[in-house]
């Protein structure tokens, strides 16, 4: 995979240029050219698949599309130009003017991760049981994206989640909350583990995913809305009903 990047000292800076459709952004400080990599084969569109879905459930996501790559008119390869999940991004997506902070399985992107740090010791540290802890935990986390997340990379499978492959981007503000991000969903649909489920590596990794979902699931109202999520999405024509 490779990475454009358009910085002022290489021109005017950003790109101005909306290049994907369905998209909110219009102005790139950096594109992703992904290569596949696991799924670099006729068809190539697990990930881009994945990130639509999401956006179908009503959450942000990086949008992409598929070009054939020359460099200095050397063939390169068929890509998958995306959006970067960065922080420029996330304003675009959420209509900010405020600097966020992004996260992957790597560490820190962009910004500070005070934030992160707060919102994650604080699940570990409370028992979510509780609904004052649940509901001062919810001024951290939007459970909602943390849920239709976890549904959408729960559905098709992928080997490798939910240890690798995330990003996650919070608003620096008062109102500002975690919000979580399909990328890299290459692991997916696999056909000898279509009926097998990653709850048993949820439920006992040591990741980010794992450590919200576990102290998220002690609360009952955090099972009723991850139910009422489920119904919605596969549903009377919810974004993963056949018919979409």
């Amino acid at each position: 995979s490779l990475r454009l990047y358009f910085r002022n000292q290489y021109g005017p800076g950003p790109l101005e240029v909306p290049l994907f459709d369905e998209s909110e952004v219009e102005w790139f400080k950096s594109i992703v050219l992904r290569a596949g990599h696991n799924d670099r084969t006729n068809p190539f569109i697990k990930d881009e698949l994945l990130r639509r879905l999401h956006k179908d459930m009503g959450q942000r996501a990086s949008m992409g599309t598929f070009a054939n790559v020359f460099i200095n008119g050397e063939y390169k390869g068929y890509f998958n130009p995306a959006e970067h999940i960065k922080d420029d991004a996330c304003q675009q997506w959420f209509d900010s003017d405020e600097p966020w902070d992004v996260m992957t399985m790597n560490g820190l992107r962009d910004g500070n991760s005070q934030s992160w740090n707060d919102m994650l010791n604080y699940a570990r540290s409370n028992n979510l049981a509780n609904d004052a802890h649940y509901r001062e935990l919810l001024g951290k986390l939007d459970v909602v994206s943390f849920i239709d997340y976890l549904i959408i990379r729960l559905w098709p499978n992928d080997w490798d989640w939910p240890q690798n492959n995330w990003a996650a981007a919070a608003e620096r503000s008062v109102a500002g909350r975690w919000k979580f991000f399909v990328w890299d969903a290459e692991g997916t649909f696999v056909s000898s583990q279509l009926y097998v489920d990653r709850f048993r590596e949820l439920n006992s990794q040591g990741n980010a995913n794992g450590q919200i979902f576990r102290a998220l699931k002690a609360n009952r109202n955090f099972r009723q809305l991850f139910a009422d999520r489920v119904y919605k999405h596969f549903y009377n024509g919810g974004a993963l009903s056949a018919a979409n």
